[in-house]
């Protein structure tokens, strides 16, 4: 198991909404998927559709709770993600990620949750 605080610099970027903070972490031809959504490559793109996934919300905050280190470039997270909608109601779900490293940086992001309690 690896330290959980390893890429904390990364959930807390998106916890900001600070999208450009984000797509900092990541490879210039990086790949994005988010759940069952189409996967977007380069980041220009992931930061237009990041910014627009953020923009659905007031609020988010990833919690960490183990960091396993499956070679030398990749890594699975496991956490809870918390979400503050506009209407103020907040919805908490477990997501896990898969990042694929290229030396310091993410060139294949994976999050693999459920957002259908989003919607309600």
């Amino acid at each position: 198991m690896s330290d959980p605080n390893r890429f904390s610099s990364v959930f807390a970027a998106i916890d900001r909404m600070d999208v450009e903070g984000f797509v900092a972490h990541l490879a210039p031809e990086a790949r994005f998927v988010y759940g069952s959504r189409p996967p977007v490559e380069g980041v220009d793109r992931i930061a237009s559709s990041v910014r627009t996934f953020l923009a659905a919300f007031e609020g988010i905050h990833h919690a960490i709770d183990r960091v396993l280190d499956c070679g030398p470039d990749v890594v699975v997270m496991e956490g809870s993600v918390t979400y503050r909608r506009h209407d103020g109601r907040e919805v908490t779900v477990p997501f896990a990620n898969i990042f694929g490293l290229e030396g310091d940086l993410i060139r294949d992001y994976r999050v693999y949750v459920d957002p259908s309690p989003l919607a309600g």
